[in-house]
């Protein structure tokens, strides 16, 4: 691993992400939000899912 890298990973910078593939993907983490990720099994891309509110139901 390169050592900016390295280095941002032990800053708790970036994030390792384990797709179970070959290689190793990092974000950059974000304290504020979560993003799960899914993989393509036909073309192995990578995509982040973010989160949304489906429907907002008025409050009683």
């Amino acid at each position: 691993m390169p050592r900016l890298l390295e280095f941002a990973y032990a800053s708790a910078l970036l994030g390792q992400l384990n797709l179970n593939q070959s290689c190793s993907y990092y974000e950059l983490l974000n304290p504020i939000r979560h993003y799960d990720h899914v993989v393509c099994t036909e073309c192995g891309k990578v995509i982040v899912m973010v989160e949304f509110i489906v429907s907002r139901q008025p409050p009683d």
